[in-house]
């Protein structure tokens, strides 16, 4: 599929192998260090990558229209999945796994979920393998065939690009247009 683009929308997934579910993640604070998921992508928040110096930061905007960033915060020994107003944690793209990572402290971090879980949150890379980190989805009409074998039930369908001050709102009228350029 390929790195993430920054000033584009997408899904944030994680394919909960030990659940055999795909989640989404639906901006929401599961639990204090934790983020939301739900199994409908309909319900999940659109995630834009904004391209800083040295990677990128995630950021979306709740349903109450205040944009949040994803960070990567110490508390104790643990690292853990935050949303703040400011962005603080500058992710890279991780071929090798398609997933991002951020460096904390010295150690690698990705974000995914584990063993049975079905939130997001933070781990060391060390334990990529055993566990399902989170990718990117694109957010075309159909949950984002990005290159797949095109059919009338799959079409292939392009990212939707927003600006980065935040994605499109529920209830607003909005004027398309394409710029063949």
């Amino acid at each position: 599929a390929g790195a993430p683009q920054a000033g584009v929308a997408y899904k944030w997934a994680i394919d909960q192998g030990n659940k055999g579910v795909t989640l989404y993640f639906n901006g929401e604070v599961a639990s204090t260090y934790y983020g939301g998921t739900t199994e409908n992508i309909e319900e999940a928040v659109d995630v834009i990558l904004e391209a800083t110096n040295g990677g990128y930061y995630v950021s979306f905007v709740k349903a109450n229209g205040t944009k949040q960033y994803v960070n990567v915060v110490v508390s104790g020994t643990h690292r853990n999945f935050t949303m703040q107003n400011t962005a603080s944690t500058v992710y890279t793209y991780n071929a090798e796994h398609n997933t991002l990572v951020t460096n904390v402290n010295g150690t690698d971090c990705y974000i995914g979920t584990y063993n049975t879980y079905t939130t997001f949150s933070v781990s060391t890379l060390d334990k990529i393998s055993t566990s399902f980190p989170a990718y990117f989805v694109g957010t075309g009409g159909n949950g984002g065939n990005q290159g797949g074998t095109e059919t009338p039930d799959n079409p292939v369908v392009p990212d939707v690009p927003v600006t980065p001050a935040g994605a499109p709102q529920a209830g607003v009228a909005y004027k398309w247009a394409i710029d063949q350029g």
